[in-house]
């Protein structure tokens, strides 16, 4: 759909709901629905309205779409063209070229960039923006192209035996308590 039938449509829409249109809004709509067919908008629109008294959006049209055309398909019964057992080759392949056209004009490919081109566009993008800072825990990490040293982690002293054991007695003595060691000199005298 190109910005003439968008703006047709969004015409439609406001007979309905009174909204404004301008330049901004008639873009960012073709932007959402520009692989989308006009008369196919316009039956969402009549069936939305009909239906439901929620604030039309670009997104209930494409859903509608998807679900006339699906209600379309079930209803239309595919004529099978099955071989012949004594069918010539030539026939077969005009046969089978036939149905590629069908198909290739049932099936149209959106107006957009390939999906692959956008998944492309945002690894470079999270990549770009992933070596501005580092990444906690991840050692040598970059940021502006200079490399940052991680501290190496250790654990916590509490976490060896001796050292718990060392920081308790500690913890006694300063107390005025006694730790109950024999050869604390601190406790005997």
């Amino acid at each position: 759909m190109n910005l003439a039938e968008t703006s047709d449509l969004l015409a439609l829409i406001a007979r309905y709901d009174n909204r404004r249109i301008d330049d901004a809004t008639v873009v960012a709509w073709q932007a959402v629905l520009q692989d989308l067919e006009l008369p196919d908008c316009q039956a969402a629109v009549v069936r939305h309205t009909a239906g439901s008294d929620a604030y039309l959006k670009p997104f209930h049209i494409r859903q509608l779409v998807k679900l006339i055309r699906d209600e379309n398909r079930k209803g239309q019964a595919e004529p099978l063209a099955l071989p012949s057992r004594f069918e010539a080759d030539e026939i077969r392949d005009q046969r089978i070229a036939n149905g590629v056209t069908v198909l290739a004009d049932h099936w149209k490919a959106p107006d957009g960039p390939p999906t692959d081109d956008l998944h492309g566009q945002a690894l470079v993008r999270a990549r770009r923006e992933r070596g501005k800072r580092p990444v906690p825990g991840q050692r040598g990490s970059r940021v502006g192209g200079k490399q940052i040293k991680m501290p190496k982690l250790v654990p916590p002293p509490w976490a060896n035996p001796d050292v718990a054991e060392q920081q308790a007695i500690q913890l006694l003595h300063e107390s005025g308590k006694a730790c109950g060691r024999r050869s604390c000199l601190r406790c005997q005298s």
